[in-house]
């Protein structure tokens, strides 16, 4: 499995960022490749994301696994229709500016998909969870 780490600075306060992380329909749109989703439950949504592949739908289930409010969020996301798996927490702490968060993912593929996928996804963590991280950091601090 792949493992990226990122960390910036957000201007609001922890329990801000942590009720609008958890708000997946808040900001879902602001995922690189996201095409749509949909609530299953209040813990799991599903994700349908174009442009990973040529010509094909990548479909997941994101499901949260842990909530410390306001401080630790994790999830993990699971493909339906390709055989990967990624986990991931986000980390909330206060500081001068308003929140420290440090972003950790690890993710990977198994099975046929594996041969295809995990060269993609250990590729593209790092600059996803980056581009994500600010894309989120902007649209937070909008908010407050």
């Amino acid at each position: 499995m792949k493992q990226t780490t990122y960390e910036l600075d957000i201007v609001a306060p922890p329990q801000h960022v942590y009720d609008t992380l958890r708000n997946v329909d808040y900001w879902a749109h602001l995922a690189p490749n996201y095409d749509h989703h949909e609530n299953m439950d209040a813990r799991t949504s599903h994700w349908v994301m174009s442009g990973i592949l040529p010509m094909k739908k990548i479909e997941a289930d994101v499901t949260f696994v842990k909530e410390q409010r306001p401080t630790i969020l994790a999830f993990v996301l699971r493909g339906k229709n390709e055989h990967f798996t990624i986990q991931g927490q986000v980390i909330l702490t206060p500081n001068e500016r308003g929140t420290h968060m440090f972003v950790q993912i690890k993710g990977g593929a198994e099975g046929m998909s594996a041969v295809l996928l995990n060269p993609l996804l250990h590729a593209a963590l790092p600059s996803v969870t980056k581009k994500l991280a600010h894309r989120l950091a902007e649209k937070i601090e909008q908010t407050v």
